[in-house]
């Protein structure tokens, strides 16, 4: 008889749940359907508090998506995103984003890819407003310090 330590029969069990969840996908996608609807109001909750914890992961997540999503005008410009999680997180408080009221990501260049060295955050309303000119957005870095 075979002897299999406990790490080796995690791994097994692993891999076995896998070939399962692969071999019956209409199942499982239709069993985490009806979970989803079911516990929309727990999922939102755990959503926020996550956000609360780590907000920068949040401007991470829509970046992607505005990149990925075929539909939209990012991905349609070939807009790609190139900034990982630890570089958002140090750019989330190089700039001080915690200290904006609505902190917004903000591509230097907006011909660019979202990269640390193009991105900073600004407030919300300063970003939604209409296209600015290099010079007025050195005047925003220079009066926070950034």
């Amino acid at each position: 008889m075979l002897n299999f330590s406990e790490e080796e029969k995690k791994a097994r069990a692993i891999i076995s749940r896998k070939k399962w969840v692969k071999n019956h996908r209409k199942e499982v996608s239709e069993y985490q359907r009806k979970w989803q609807n079911t516990h929309r109001a727990r999922q939102r909750e755990y959503r926020k508090k996550y956000y609360a914890k780590y907000p920068w992961l949040r401007t991470l997540n829509h970046i992607k998506s505005r990149c990925t999503n075929k539909n939209n005008r990012y991905c349609k410009r070939g807009i790609k995103c190139f900034i990982t999680p630890d570089e958002i997180k140090s750019l989330w408080f190089r700039d001080k984003a915690y200290l904006l009221q609505k902190a917004s990501i903000d591509r230097k260049d907006a011909d660019k890819n979202y990269t640390l060295d193009n991105c900073c955050y600004i407030e919300f309303k300063i970003n939604s407003g209409k296209k600015r000119t290099r010079n007025q957005y050195s005047a925003l870095t220079e009066n926070r310090g950034g």
